[in-house]
Order: C-alpha cells, then sequence, then structure tokens
C-alpha cells in the first residue's frame, strides 16, 4: 500500500510525502527494535537481580538456623528449601514479567474488538464473565 502510494506521486514514482512516509516507517521500525532489546536486556538484568537476592535470603536463612531451631524442621526440609522453593523462585520470576503486560493487552485487545464488531462485541463479553463465573464456583 506505502508503495502504490508512492508511485502516484510522479512519473519517476518518488514523491516528498512517500520518502517521508518511508522514513518515518524505517524510524518506527528502528525505534521499536531498538527499544525491544533494551526492555529485554533490562528484564533479564533486574530478574537476575531479584532471583539472587531471595537466593541469598533463603541461604543466609538457613545458615542462621543453630541446633535447637533445626529441631522444629523435619528431616530433609531444609535442603528442599535450598533446592525446590529456590527453583520455584526462578520461575516465578519469569512468570511475572507476562504477568505486567497481561493487563494493558486485555485492554487493547477489547478497545480493538469493539471498534471491528461494535456493541454486538459486548454480548460476547457478557457470556464470557457469565462463563468465568460459573467455572469459578464450580471449581470451589
Amino acid at each position: 500500500m506505502l508503495i502504490d502510494y508512492i508511485k502516484e506521486g510522479t512519473s519517476d514514482g518518488m514523491t516528498l510525502q512517500g520518502v517521508f512516509l518511508v522514513f518515518l516507517y524505517c524510524t518506527n521500525e528502528l525505534l521499536e527494535r531498538f527499544g525491544n532489546s533494551h526492555k529485554d536486556i533490562a528484564k533479564h538484568i533486574y530478574g537476575v537481580k531479584a532471583k539472587n537476592l531471595i537466593r541469598a535470603l533463603i541461604f543466609e536463612k538457613c545458615t542462621s538456623i543453630s541446633h535447637s531451631t533445626n529441631k522444629n524442621f523435619e528431616e530433609g526440609q531444609i535442603l528442599d528449601l535450598l533446592t525446590n522453593d529456590s527453583g520455584k523462585a526462578d520461575h516465578m520470576f519469569h512468570m511475572v514479567a507476562g504477568l505486567c503486560h497481561l493487563p494493558l493487552n486485555m485492554i487493547g485487545t477489547l478497545i480493538v474488538l469493539f471498534y471491528y464488531f461494535g456493541w454486538g462485541f459486548l454480548s460476547a463479553v457478557a457470556f464470557a464473565v457469565i462463563a468465568f463465573k460459573i467455572n469459578g464456583v464450580l471449581g470451589k
């Protein structure tokens, strides 16, 4: 569509508006890729820092347990805390990024669906909410 718009301009196929639109498109793509790469790097760095902090807290707590407080734990419970629970914390931090974007994605999706389907879309949303409530009641 953009190429057809550029070809409509003059006999040689280039207009100032067309070149400007191509420049805007290329700039937008470059900025989006640059932003996404930096977002992923920052997410990885902060996630690794948070995971290491939780691991350090778990190990510090385990090293501060004395013999008298060790009697309160079952055999292998502390080792389970060090191995399994710290791994679960790692897994939790990988899911946090997706959960942070979920509300924005849902709102954007609902707006676009309402734009394309109009008021009839709200009946589908109402049906989904009712089905969600029934599923929650049956699940309990």
